[in-house]
């Protein structure tokens, strides 16, 4: 299953997983907050996820994506 994720939105992704708030993202990935925010809103878009909750059971349920992503 690939969503053509970016290379940065799986730094987003891996960092969510580690369990990092948006400042933390933001301050790890050297960007702003509003460009994690953006990330994740893209994010959600991809994976058809409505809600940050359901994003985080989804990346506990789903290694794969950080496996292989293919575009």
């Amino acid at each position: 299953m690939s969503h053509n994720f970016t290379n940065r939105e799986l730094d987003v992704l891996k960092c969510l997983r580690e369990g990092y708030n948006n400042v933390e993202i933001s301050n790890h990935l050297f960007i702003s907050v509003s460009t994690v925010k953006t990330h994740i809103h893209y994010i959600l878009q991809k994976l058809d996820i409505s809600d940050f909750d359901s994003l985080v059971l989804y990346l506990c349920e789903h290694d794969e994506i950080f496996k292989k992503n293919k575009p």
